[in-house]
């Protein structure tokens, strides 16, 4: 029998298939990593979309190669119809079915947060890319302080800063090409959101799991975060809900 919490997840899962292409946060991360991509990532590569999830970010990824979504829960593969056609791969990210020194690139998005052994987790990662080219973007939320029911909901383990992924990550062998905080201009509109989240938590409610989704405030906030592009990866912002990396094998390790 389902627990609330994961009643509440599975709740979640569904609304975001259905507001991914819409939703200001969705739009907006997928604009700004439209341009790390164009910057980073070589054409023709053979990428992993490791953790997909029910989103399209594969589409984006496959403009530059062959393109493979892993991810443990098979629905979540399933679900979203107007993916291109792709690989479709479902399993354990702790123990990938892909051959070591094969993947010139992989994305992990909003993955690493959700592992308790993350240092296992990077290992692996760190096994199947190529190791004289291979390249990694990784996002995670930042900041511990910034805790949220919105966490629980979705089963995070952590949330990170600049200095302790930097150590995590350079300790693993990744060598670190590029990092920065995103979603910097709303910063204090989600530690508002934090903040309200807390005061309803003590009443035994939840908030709202997307806030601003809809109408003129969905387009305001849409063009707000998606500005972020103009930037990155261009500068580093110094703090935001969030982290960006892009990181290459240290093949010295």
């Amino acid at each position: 029998m389902k627990t609330s919490l994961e009643n509440e997840y599975t709740a979640l899962m569904k609304r975001v298939t259905e507001v991914e292409s819409t939703y200001w946060w969705c739009v907006g991360r997928t604009a700004i990593l439209h341009n790390v991509f164009d910057q980073f990532m070589p054409k023709n590569s053979k990428i992993l979309n490791l953790g997909s999830g029910p989103g399209g970010i594969g589409n984006l990824a496959s403009d530059y190669g062959w393109v493979a979504d892993l991810d443990i829960d098979l629905k979540n593969l399933l679900k979203d119809s107007s993916v291109k056609n792709r690989t479709k791969i479902c399993a354990d990210g702790f123990s990938l079915p892909i051959k070591a020194n094969s993947i010139d690139v992989l994305i992990c998005l909003d993955v690493l947060e959700h592992i308790e052994e993350d240092t296992l987790f990077l290992k692996e990662i760190k096994r199947v890319l190529n190791n004289m080219e291979g390249r990694l973007f990784l996002t995670v939320p930042a900041y511990s302080w910034m805790w949220s029911s919105h966490d629980d909901i979705l089963g995070h383990r952590k949330r990170y800063t600049k200095k302790t992924l930097l150590r995590i990550m350079t300790n693993m062998g990744f060598q670190i090409q590029y990092i920065t905080y995103y979603n910097t201009v709303l910063f204090p509109l989600s530690i508002l959101n934090t903040i309200k989240d807390r005061m309803i938590s003590k009443f035994g409610q939840r908030s709202e799991q997307f806030p601003g989704a809809g109408g003129i405030v969905n387009d305001i906030l849409t063009a707000i975060f998606s500005s972020e592009r103009w930037f990155i990866p261009k500068r580093s912002f110094l703090f935001g809900n969030s982290l960006l990396v892009y990181a290459k094998i240290n093949c010295s390790r």
